[in-house]
C-alpha cells in the first residue's frame, strides 16, 4: 500500500485513510513515503509494526500471546541534549545513515523476561542503512518460519545465524538463561550485536543454512 501526492495532509489538518488489507498473515511494517523525506521521518519515529492474522495461520500450532514477541531493531545517534541526530553531510545522504547506538523496541539496553519454552520472534530491521545478522550466543540453530511476505511454505533451519532480515519471523527454543547485556561493534561492517535478555542472545555473523528435522507444520 503506497500513498499519492494528492493525499498529502496540510499542516494542522486531518485525513482519514481507509483501505482493505488483503495481505496474507505476516509481520509487516508501515511508514510515510514522501519524496526525499522518508528516511528522516522514519528515523524520528513515524513507523511501526503492522501484524496481520488470518484463519490459516491461526490453525498452526505456533507460540501465541506473551510468547509471540515483536523485536524492532534500530540504530540511533543521540546529541548531548539526548535528542536524535540524523544525517549531517551528503555522504550520509547518498550511502545511508549509520547511527551509534542500538535500540530494540525503542529502548537502549533492552531486556525481555522469558521462560524455558518455544517463542515466536517477529524481527524488524527498522534502521536506515545498517544490515544485521542475528544468532544465538552459543550458535544454537534458528528456525525461520516467515518473511515479509508471510509464513514460508516450509521452515528453514539456519545452522548459526539469520542474515540481513528486513522483516521476518523465527521460532526460537529457549533452553537456558544468560545475563542481560547489550554490545555493538563500532565499525560500519555488518554489525555484531549481542542482545541478552535472560535467555535471548543475538550475535551478528555470516550465514549458512542446513536442513531442519522434519516438521509436522507446513
Amino acid at each position: 500500500m503506497d500513498g499519492h501526492p494528492r493525499y498529502a495532509i496540510p499542516s494542522g489538518s486531518e485525513y482519514l485513510y481507509e483501505f482493505t488489507v488483503n495481505n496474507r498473515a505476516g509481520t509487516y511494517w508501515y511508514h510515510p513515503h514522501p519524496h526525499g523525506m522518508t528516511g528522516a521521518q522514519v528515523y524520528f519515529g513515524l513507523a511501526g509494526l503492522f501484524i496481520v492474522e488470518d484463519e490459516t495461520e491461526q490453525s498452526y500450532d505456533l507460540p501465541r500471546g506473551e510468547f509471540d514477541v515483536p523485536l524492532v531493531i534500530q540504530d540511533r545517534t543521540f546529541s548531548s541534549a539526548n535528542e536524535f541526530v540524523y544525517v549531517s553531510d551528503m555522504h550520509q545522504v547518498m550511502q545511508g545513515f549509520w547511527a551509534e547506538q542500538m535500540l530494540v523496541n525503542g529502548q537502549l539496553n533492552y531486556q525481555h523476561e522469558v521462560a524455558t519454552r518455544p517463542y515466536r520472534l517477529r524481527l524488524l530491521n527498522g534502521s536506515n542503512a545498517r544490515v544485521y545478522k542475528l544468532a544465538w550466543d552459543d550458535d544454537t540453530p534458528l528456525t525461520v518460519i516467515g518473511s515479509d511476505g508471510g509464513l514460508l511454505r516450509s521452515r528453514i533451519c539456519c545452522s548459526r545465524r539469520v542474515n540481513g532480515l528486513s522483516c521476518g519471523t523465527i521460532s526460537a527454543e529457549i533452553s537456558s538463561t544468560t545475563n542481560p547485556n547489550w554490545s555493538r561493534s563500532p565499525s560500519q561492517e555488518p554489525t555484531t550485536t549481542h542482545l541478552k535478555s535472560c535467555a535471548l542472545t543475538w550475535r551478528v555473523k555470516s550465514s549458512r543454512h542446513k536442513r531442519c528435522p522434519p516438521s509436522s507444520r507446513r
